[in-house]
């Protein structure tokens, strides 16, 4: 199960797109804001979580903590237009698994979501 939030209805559009011509994920969930993520957190547990890392007034880092403090198990991939690498420590030391710059790293999310399926461990400077 994956589930996908992002505030930009046409990145959205083409993150479904993406993960659901990958081979594993079975069901995609989608959310368009924080309250909209927290009511489906409430009732799935996802295996993936793409977050968009500028949800308004700062509700990424929420999400990614009561994601994180909820199941441990949960991989979080951050997507950001920002890549700073200072952005991306801040990320990583409150959590997230993997930070990807959304408009340029969308070919790694098959390969990035297929070795997290088959509980392979990977290392994102694999996919850089």
């Amino acid at each position: 199960m994956i589930l996908i939030i992002e505030r930009s209805t046409e990145v959205l559009d083409r993150l479904v797109q993406i993960v659901s011509e990958i081979e594993h994920p079975k069901t995609i969930f989608k959310a368009a804001g924080f309250e909209e993520a927290l009511l489906l957190l409430e009732d799935i547990k996802p295996k993936i979580v793409l977050l968009d890392s500028c949800l308004p007034e700062h509700k990424s880092i929420d999400l990614l903590k009561k994601i994180k403090n909820g199941d441990t198990t949960v991989k979080v991939i951050i997507l950001s237009n920002n890549p700073d690498a200072r952005y991306e420590r801040h990320y990583l030391s409150m959590g997230a698994d993997v930070f990807l710059d959304k408009y340029h790293d969308y070919e790694k999310l098959p390969e990035l979501i297929n070795r997290i399926y088959c509980n392979n461990d990977f290392n994102v400077n694999e996919l850089r």
